[in-house]
C-alpha cells in the first residue's frame, strides 16, 4: 500500500478529463439542496473489513448513486455520485495512509493548478474539521469551463479517503456532504 502525499487526481467532466484536486473550503457555507444539504437523500457506506475502515457518507436527494466511471492510469474510484440531471459528479477513493502536512498540501495544490489551469480561480483551502476529523480542502473555480472543483483528503490511519466533486460553479455546494463524511480510523 502506497502513502498518500499529494497527487493530482483525474475527473471526468463535460466530455474530457479534467485534473480535480483536494479540496472543500474553509469558507464554505454548509448548504445543500436547500433541505440543509447532507440528508434526506441517502447514503453510501461500508461495514470495516480487513485493513479497510469502515465509512459513511449521506447525500442529499438531488444526488443519486452511479457505477463509477473508467479512470485514467489505473486511477479507478471506488464510489460514484451523480447530481440528477447529470451536471454534478462525486468520486470517493480509498487510498493509503497520509504522509505530510495537510496545510502544506494544500498550499502545493494551490500552487500547482494556478500553474496549470489558465481559468483556475481559487475559492478555498486548508484544513477543515468533518465528522471523520481533521481533512484538507482544496475548493477551485476553473473560469473557462465555469466548474466549482473541490476535494477532501480524509486521513484514517492506516487509510485514507480521497472525494473528488465536481459541479457547475452556483450549484448546490457539496460541502455539507463532505462535512458529514464519516470514517473509522485504522491503526
Amino acid at each position: 500500500m502506497t502513502a498518500t502525499k499529494f497527487s493530482p487526481l483525474r475527473l471526468p467532466v463535460g466530455g474530457g478529463a479534467l485534473l480535480a484536486v483536494l479540496a472543500v473550503g474553509l469558507v464554505l457555507v454548509l448548504g445543500g439542496d436547500g433541505e440543509g444539504g447532507g440528508g434526506d437523500g441517502g447514503s453510501v457506506s461500508r461495514d470495516a473489513t480487513a485493513g479497510v475502515p469502515a465509512f459513511e457518507l449521506k447525500y442529499p436527494s438531488t444526488w443519486e448513486r452511479v457505477e463509477p466511471p473508467a479512470a485514467d492510469g489505473g486511477d479507478q474510484p471506488d464510489i460514484a455520485l451523480e447530481r440528477k440531471g447529470g451536471d454534478g459528479l462525486l468520486l470517493l477513493r480509498l487510498r493509503g495512509p497520509v504522509v505530510g502536512d495537510l496545510d502544506e498540501m494544500a498550499r502545493d495544490l494551490h500552487r500547482d493548478l494556478a500553474r496549470d489551469f489558465e481559468g483556475y480561480r481559487h475559492i478555498d483551502s486548508g484544513t477543515v474539521e468533518t465528522k471523520a476529523g481533521t481533512s484538507m480542502l482544496v475548493s477551485w473555480a476553473d473560469t473557462e469551463t465555469g466548474r466549482q472543483h473541490s476535494t477532501l483528503l480524509v486521513p484514517a490511519g492506516r487509510r485514507s479517503f480521497i472525494l473528488d466533486a465536481a459541479t457547475p460553479v452556483g450549484a448546490e455546494k457539496v460541502a455539507a456532504m463532505f462535512a458529514r463524511f464519516e470514517a473509522e480510523h485504522l491503526r
